[in-house]
Formats: structure tokens, sequence, C-alpha cells
């Protein structure tokens, strides 16, 4: 990918076959790698009810979601079969391979997931194994009978409200989100005949096959580099320095560094591990609550969702039409404000802090911590510079910022060898669970079409007063709530695609209508006590949930003030891509 760009702005050529490779790539990483993501336990899930349940019954429900992944995976691998002998006819017009080898990584990594489910079922005891075996088996055969032997078929709306019923159970009993979205998309085909279950294999594999999604990997992977290569920490300090004394300093610091970090990685996890465990212990000296650490952490992550590069951006890019660079600019000043938001109410509660001395920074000092954070700062300008002037496209961008993220790490002597295989296999494993998401997500989203779900929307919306104000309301309190239920980024592929042509129905720009989806998403996927990011932030911080909700609350009703005031001025999200020519 790299080389491709050096050829084409140097010698003004291309290698014709990188958009072939890309796509066989993806599918191998999206499907065999969202099948070893399962094997290692990254798949996301809502263990809410699962956690609060006594030892016993845990442990005969967690065998009942083996079992329905397991079932999962042989119906995968049945309904998928079928293209795979399609492309046994067809060959791919540059490398001239069937086609085959494009759809086989489905069947295989389904193959792989009923292999994984069984190996994770065949240490547990017998009975409790038996029980929920025959529990998941007892419904796959009553739905069976009604279906192929009685003929019978759940027309609409019956069969959409059964399809999100069966959804919200399985997602309450902790089935992986990848897994349940791939279950509604089988059976709303299966039980309401409407479409056969063989296309949502191929649904899933069209879904990956978009060129700009290999910009996930490269964004996942040059952030693991980065913070590996240890530019978290003299970012951190260079904040501290510049702001240090201001009043609430400290967690100001934590708010400006997950701004900067968040542009070097894709990953807001990876920002709220890496601000965290780089500041916790100043903060801890200084005497701040480890709660109040998680709770600036968790809403400065919501906050960052809309900084470059975003893997949510990156993935609304992939199923909308919105461009991806066009994303980028616009989600700039969006975060900005909500950071400007975040800071103003750690300046109004600083009273309640302490008032630590701040080190005096000689000028020697001042100048090694400029020089030590300056590579950190070269990065984002990396990635707006190749968009802005059309050098490089933002997938041949992140292939810039791994490259620069080696450089730096071997400037820094922190990256070695078996250092950089675990980060590749870190990156293969957390970008195959987001792909495999994708791909589930995208069917059961075009289920929801097939249901006519976005034509419903419209009109319900159409019928009321409001327009498009209403119309942006709602869907900040839809996605914020199903961010928190769905851990963030499955309710963005579901509602991104669902709701965008609604928006513009409505007379709201499609631009500033996916930056207010993408904060929203983020705030849910944050906010404690549910969302999965506010146990990251806890975990890090070594606080407490409880209390860690209590101290957020001020912080989350910034960052609803902070989407509301975007959602109301479309020119914060406009105003950047309008300047740098990047806007429809």
């Amino acid at each position: 990918m790299l080389s491709n760009v050096i050829v084409r702005s140097a010698f003004h050529g291309s290698f014709v076959w990188t958009p072939e490779v890309a796509r066989l790539g993806l599918t191998i990483l999206a499907f065999p790698g969202g099948a070893l993501a399962y094997r290692r336990g990254q798949h996301i899930a809502v263990e809410v009810l699962i956690d609060r349940l006594p030892p016993s019954r845990r442990a005969t429900l967690q065998a009942v979601v083996d079992w329905i992944v397991l079932e999962f995976g042989v119906a995968g691998a049945v309904l998928a079969v079928p293209a795979v002998i399609r492309g046994w006819a067809e060959q791919s017009p540059i490398l001239g391979i069937r086609e085959t080898w494009f759809a086989i990584p489905i069947p295989v990594a389904m193959l792989l997931i009923v292999a994984f489910a069984a190996q994770r079922l065949w240490p547990r005891p017998l009975r409790e194994v038996a029980v929920a075996g025959v529990i998941v088996l007892a419904f796959t055969a009553v739905a069976a009978v009604f279906r192929t032997v009685l003929g019978f078929e759940l027309l609409d709306p019956t069969g959409l409200i059964v399809v999100l019923v069966l959804l919200a159970v399985m997602l309450a009993i902790s089935v992986p989100v990848g897994f349940a979205l791939g279950i509604g998309a089988f059976g709303y085909g299966y039980l309401s005949g409407s479409v056969p279950p063989s296309s949502v294999p191929s649904t899933m594999l069209d879904s990956v096959n978009n060129f700009v999604l290999l910009a996930l990997p490269f964004f996942i992977f040059a952030g693991f580099i980065m913070t590996t290569g240890g530019l978290s920490r003299p970012m951190a300090e260079f904040v501290r320095m510049l702001i240090g004394r201001v009043r609430g300093g400290l967690l100001h610091v934590v708010i400006v560094s997950m701004y900067l970090f968040s542009g070097m990685s894709g990953s807001k996890l990876a920002d709220v591990a890496a601000v965290g465990s780089t500041l916790k212990d100043v903060l801890r000296q200084a005497g701040y609550e480890p709660e109040e650490t998680a709770a600036v952490l968790a809403a400065s992550a919501a906050m960052g969702e809309t900084v470059p590069p975003s893997i949510a951006m990156i993935v609304l890019g992939s199923i909308t039409s919105l461009s991806i660079g066009a994303l980028f600019a616009a989600g700039l000043v969006p975060a900005a404000l909500i950071a400007a938001c975040l800071m103003v109410i750690v300046w109004l509660r600083a009273g309640k802090f302490p008032t630590a001395a701040t080190p005096q920074w000689s000028r020697r000092v001042v100048v090694a911590t400029t020089a030590r954070a300056i590579p950190a700062f070269i990065l984002p300008v990396i990635l707006v510079a190749g968009i802005v002037t059309g050098v490089a496209t933002p997938t041949e961008v992140s292939t810039a910022a791994v490259a620069y993220g080696l450089v730096v790490a071997l400037l820094y002597r922190t990256l070695g060898l078996r250092n950089f295989w675990g980060l590749a296999i870190q990156t293969a494993t957390m970008a195959g669970m987001i792909l495999f998401i994708t791909s589930t997500a995208s069917a059961f989203s075009w289920m929801l079409a097939i249901a006519d779900v976005p034509q419903s929307i419209a009109a319900l919306l159409n019928s009321l007063p409001g327009g498009g104000w209403l119309f942006l309301l709602a869907s900040i309190g839809a996605v914020t709530a199903m961010g928190t239920l769905l851990e963030g980024l499955p309710a963005l592929l579901i509602f991104g695609p669902l709701l965008l042509p609604v928006a513009v129905r409505v007379g709201v720009n499609p631009l500033q209508y996916g930056i207010v989806l993408i904060i929203s998403m983020g705030i849910g996927a944050f906010a404690p006590p549910l969302g999965i990011g506010a146990y990251v932030a806890c975990s890090v911080a070594d606080a407490d949930l409880a209390r860690t909700t209590r101290a957020a609350a001020p912080y989350m009703i910034a960052l609803a003030v902070g989407v509301v005031l975007i959602a109301i001025v479309p020119g914060l999200s406009l105003a950047l891509p309008d300047a740098l020519h990047l806007a429809p």
C-alpha cells in the first residue's frame, strides 16, 4: 500500500493488483480473524446480567451461549457453501484467480467457530453442557417444525418483532454482539421467508469487500506501535507543562491529552489505557480521587470519538456514502467544543480538587520535553496533509502512519522483534473482531431495510411536528441508549445506514448527522455504569464503578450539552470540511 503511494507520486504509476490483494486480505482478517478473536475472548458482549448471577447459573448460561455460537457456526458454514460454489465459475479481473478464494474464508471461519465453541464446552461438567444443549436445541427444533414442517411464515411486522425480541434476549444473556446480529439476520430470513438465509453470508462478504476498511487495521496497528513506542508519556508531559498550573490543571491535562492522543490511535479504548496509565500515578500523588480520574477519562474518550483517525469514522464511511476524509475534518471542531465543555466543568468543580504544587520547569526541561513530544504531534499533520492535498487516500495515509510509528519506535528503541510480533497479533484479533461485527451488523441492517424499517421511521417522523430538530434529538437519545447496550460500534453499524437516508429526507446535512451519530455512540459506550468504556476507565484508574458513576454525572451532562450544540449548529461540523473543500 505504501509503496503504491510512492510509485504513484514519484513515477506516476500504480500497482493495479492492490485492490484485489486488499480484498482478499480483508476477508481473511474479518472472518478467520473474527473467529480467532472469539477464541481469545475479545468479542464484545453485554455482561451486565450474567455478572449478577450466582456461579452455578452463570456457568449454565455461559454453556448456553457457547451452544448458540456453535449453532451459528454450523448454520453459517452450511449457508456459505453456495457462495463458494458460485465463485468457482468466475475469475477476478486483475489477478485472474477464482472468486472462490474470496468466499472461502467465511465457511473456514464458521468451522473454526464451531471448533472453538466445542473447545469451550469440552471441559465443562457433562450435566451442565447437556442441560444447556437441550435448551438451545429445543428452541431450534420448535422453529424448524413451525417453519419447515408446518410451512408457517412469520410475516411482518410479526417476524420483525420476533427477531428483535430474539436479539434482545441473546444480548441479555451475553451472546457476543457480532454473533447475535448474525443470528438475527439468519433468523429473519428463515422465519419470515422474505429472503433466503443463504443470502446472509453473501451480504456479510460484500460488506467487508470495501477498500477503505483496510485503513482500520492499519490505524489500529499504528496506534499500538505509537503507544508501545512511548509517545503517550512525552505528549502528556508536554501538555502538563503547558496547562498543569491552570485551576484543576491535571484533569485538564487528561482531557487535552485524550484529544491529542486520539489523533494517533484509532482505538479509544487504547487511548484510555495509554493516557490513563501514564497520568494516574501523578493524579493520585496530587490527591485526586481515582473515581474522578476514571470519570474524566471516560468522558474524554467519548469526546475523542470524532478526532481522526477514528475507527468509528472509518466504519461509518465504509457503510455509507460519507467520505472518510470529510468525516476526519468534520470531527475536529466538535471534539474541541466538547473538550471545552468538559474543561469548564473541571474548572467549576476545581474547588473540590486538591491544589498540589506544580513543579517548576527549567528551560532545559522545557526544551527536552518539547523535543520528545514533537514526534507525537507530527503524525496528525501527516494524516491531515496527506488527505487534504490529495497525495493519498485515508486508507493509504494509514500505511504512512504505520511506517512513521515504526520509525519513531525504533528511534525511541522501545520496539523489538518480539514486541512487533505481539502487536501484529493484537492488531489482527482486534481488527478481526471489528470487521466481523461490521459484516454481521451490515447483514442485520440489510434485514431491517427489507422489513421497510427506514421507510416506517421516515413516515413516523414526517407525521410529527419539529421535523429535523425532533429527528436529531430522537437520534441522539436512541443511539446513546443503544451505544450503551450494544457496546458502541454495533449501534453505529445498525443505525448509520438505517437513519442516514432518513436524515437527508428531513433536511439534515448527512455529514453533520454522521458526526452527531458518532458522538452519541461514544457517549453511550463510555457512560457508566453500563458502557464498556467506563469499565476500562475504572480498571485503568483503579476506581470503583459505583462511585465513578456518581462522579461522572456532571461530565455526562457536559457531553449531552456538547452534542446538542453540535446538532443545533451545523457550522460546527461543516465549516472545516467546506474550507478544505472536502464537503460533498
